[in-house]
């Protein structure tokens, strides 16, 4: 995790340890002449301390995971006293579909029915029922939820988009993933009698608004 030139051979690290989701690392200055943590993955370094003996330094290292408490074990993360504020989030997703399932579903002649329609009450049902699906997400007051499709028959892809909305303390990108992603899966369900080799791909969010991060757009 640290590239180290030392001054002497054979001299660890003093101590490290992992206490409240902080990671310290404290080492001899005089035995170390240069430390370098640039490539410290899932880490942010917050802090550079000198203690007051002049003869440790401290890094202090804030996690960005928030899903595990100081034991590693999984758990939800207390939102209660976050702002309840606007947030919105919308992710998209496409399926590579053949010539035979481009022209059924544009022709409304696919045997289990209106495949974009029931995609889309797919979709939304699954925004609803996210926080049974994904295992440390809140239950949440979706206010609003959108699903869509772009067609383009020269590629032969379906684009599904969701967008979810609410007034809360938490945000709703893992609501909008999961309405594409069943979409998606509902398209190739209903079409699978046609074509098996149908391929589901590129699902991401697209954008996301409100909460402590503020915008994001891919």
């Amino acid at each position: 995790m640290y590239s180290i030139e030392k001054k002497e051979k054979n001299i660890p690290f003093l101590k490290t340890f992992l206490t409240k989701g902080i990671v310290y690392a404290t080492m001899s200055i005089s035995d170390v002449s240069y430390i370098d943590i640039s490539d410290i993955d899932m880490v942010r370094v917050t802090d550079r301390k000198f203690l007051k003996n002049g003869k440790e330094r401290r890094i202090q290292m804030e996690e960005k995971l928030t899903h595990f408490d100081e034991k590693g074990n999984a758990i939800m993360v207390d939102v209660t006293e976050k702002k309840i504020t606007s947030r919105t989030a919308t992710a998209s997703g496409k399926i590579h579909v053949n010539e035979a399932v481009m022209k059924a579903v544009l022709e409304g002649t696919v045997a289990k029915g209106d495949v974009l329609g029931v995609a889309r009450v797919a979709g939304i049902m699954a925004v609803k029922q996210t926080a049974h699906l994904i295992p440390m997400c809140h239950t949440l007051l979706i206010t609003k939820c959108s699903v869509d499709f772009e067609v383009n028959e020269k590629e032969l892809t379906i684009k599904a988009l969701c967008t979810a909305k609410l007034e809360g303390k938490t945000g709703v990108e893992m609501e909008a993933l999961t309405g594409v992603s069943v979409a998606l899966l509902t398209i190739y369900d209903m079409c699978k009698a046609i074509d098996k080799r149908m391929e589901i791909g590129e699902i991401h969010l697209d954008a996301k608004s409100g909460g402590k991060s503020g915008e994001f757009v891919r």
